[in-house]
């Protein structure tokens, strides 16, 4: 029994070791590979995917740029909202409305990826490092009341939802991106729009308790 018993803690030690032997190995190469730069300058691109009327109102805080990302910007929008910008290269040219799932669950970190945090939210919000495929399918699954659809054609995509905890990930890869508050029913909007092989990807949500987003600000905001 005893011999059973030390048996099964070994194996487990042994698990546990390799889950730390690959972590510090996928962290290593990360560093190595991953070169990270940062400005405040806004990325065209990313702007132009706002109205004049919206980018009046726009404040760039950082724009990330690195070997295995697509570039990542950060802004706020009229002092009262915090907007996450990002694309996706698609793999075939696909309707935006069937690629999108949305579920109600739980989320958490991926054990064997390497997460950093992102800054400038009133909530945690942890973005994995490395690269990311071309997109098949975006994966939301969040806690929190049944989220509203604001459009889906096959260029664009925008829905309002509420969460304590959201998560996104790509095909049927590791979470990407992990957020989570410290209380319940936390407004947000994401919307996905199209552009050639690109898949823009933008996230609003306030940074102040004060500040109300309503259900079709963000995608009032957008070009179309």
């Amino acid at each position: 029994m005893k011999k059973f018993i030390s048996n099964k803690w070994f194996s487990r030690i042994v698990v546990i070791l390799i889950i730390i032997v690959v972590g510090a190995a996928k962290l290593i190469y990360i560093i190595i590979t991953d070169h990270e730069t940062s400005s405040n300058v806004s990325l065209p691109e990313y702007s132009n995917l706002f109205t004049k009327e919206a980018q009046s109102k726009l404040q760039i805080l950082a724009t990330v740029k690195s070997n295995q990302r697509e570039p990542e910007s950060d802004y706020v929008y009229d002092k009262k909202y915090d907007l996450f910008v990002y694309r996706l290269i698609l793999s075939e040219n696909l309707s935006v409305k069937k690629l999108i799932n949305i579920q109600n669950g739980t989320s958490s970190l991926s054990y064997d990826e390497v997460y950093s945090e992102l800054p400038s939210y009133n909530f945690v919000m942890n973005k994995k490092s490395g690269s990311t495929p071309k997109v098949k399918t975006v994966n939301l699954t969040y806690t929190g009341n049944p989220y509203k659809i604001i459009a889906q054609t096959d260029s664009l995509a925008s829905y309002y939802f509420e969460f304590n905890e959201f998560s996104i990930k790509y095909n049927e890869g590791p979470n990407d991106i992990v957020a989570k508050a410290d209380k319940s029913n936390i407004p947000a909007a994401i919307l996905f729009i199209k552009k050639g092989k690109f898949l823009y990807v933008i996230l609003m949500t306030v940074n102040n308790s004060k500040a109300n987003l309503s259900a079709n600000q963000l995608y009032e905001m957008v070009n179309k």
